[in-house]
């Protein structure tokens, strides 16, 4: 599981490369890892993530696929 905290991608200069990456995981695609001193690698990582945030993210993402996925949970504090 990864642990997210406030999320805002609105004016992030970098916000569709992002979104391409967090679709890759969540879909399961194999995405690329460059570790310290090894060689580049595919691999598929099993990764969930769980988001806090006091208001809701906005995803540009034209396909809505990442809307489709969100369960959300409200806490009264």
């Amino acid at each position: 599981v990864a642990f997210i905290g406030e999320v805002e991608l609105s004016g992030h200069p970098q916000r569709v490369v992002i979104m391409e990456q967090l679709k890759s995981i969540i879909g399961e695609y194999a995405v690329s890892i460059n570790e310290k001193y090894e060689k580049a690698r595919s691999v598929k990582l099993p990764t969930r993530f769980t988001i806090a945030c006091n208001e809701s993210p906005t995803f540009h993402d034209a396909s809505g696929a990442i809307g489709q996925r969100l369960l959300y949970l409200h806490y009264q504090k």
